[in-house]
């Protein structure tokens, strides 16, 4: 299960994608990793890097903490940011994402398993296959029909010689 916990309110690590800031909270951002370590799976970066300035001003962060064997995930889930500051689909990006007894678990507690998008997680052989992809042993591909022609090429095996030292 779970844990809730106020943890610092800081960006630890981050990935690097650009993001337009120019308003608040943003639709799309970087994933993160708090400065305690616990990956944050339901908030951007730039959205707690701004909530930290304006409504967390004690400097902390409330979150859930679930534990799955030695790894952790965090979901934020302090009352007192403004909606959109958080997002109703968790992103895995990055991370290992947590089991999928877990992952049912979770989304049930947080009502995201009313998202379809959410079964990509849950049941992804089901939710890619019917998008016409494929998902085995966490591997997502796609067939695509496209004419290919055979390669052809001429191979040669190029000799030393001996007496010149250079290749022929």
């Amino acid at each position: 299960m779970f844990e809730t916990k106020k943890i610092r309110a800081e960006v630890g690590m981050m990935s690097l994608v650009g993001v337009r800031t120019d308003s608040y909270p943003v639709g799309f951002g970087n994933y993160f990793s708090f400065t305690n370590g616990l990956r944050s799976i339901n908030m951007w970066a730039e959205n707690l890097k701004h909530a930290a300035s304006h409504y967390l001003q004690d400097g902390f962060v409330e979150v859930d903490v679930w534990t799955d064997g030695d790894k952790q995930w965090a979901v934020v889930v302090d009352e007192r940011l403004p909606e959109g500051y958080t997002f109703d689909n968790p992103c895995f990006t990055g991370c290992y994402p947590p089991s999928r007894k877990m992952l049912l678990e979770m989304g049930a507690y947080y009502r995201w398993d009313q998202n379809d998008e959410y079964r990509k997680h849950t049941d992804p052989e089901n939710w890619y296959g019917e998008r016409g992809w494929s998902y085995k042993n966490g591997i997502i591909s796609k067939s695509v029909n496209t004419p290919s022609r055979k390669l052809k090429a001429k191979w040669s095996i190029e000799t030393k010689d001996d007496n010149s030292g250079s290749n022929i």
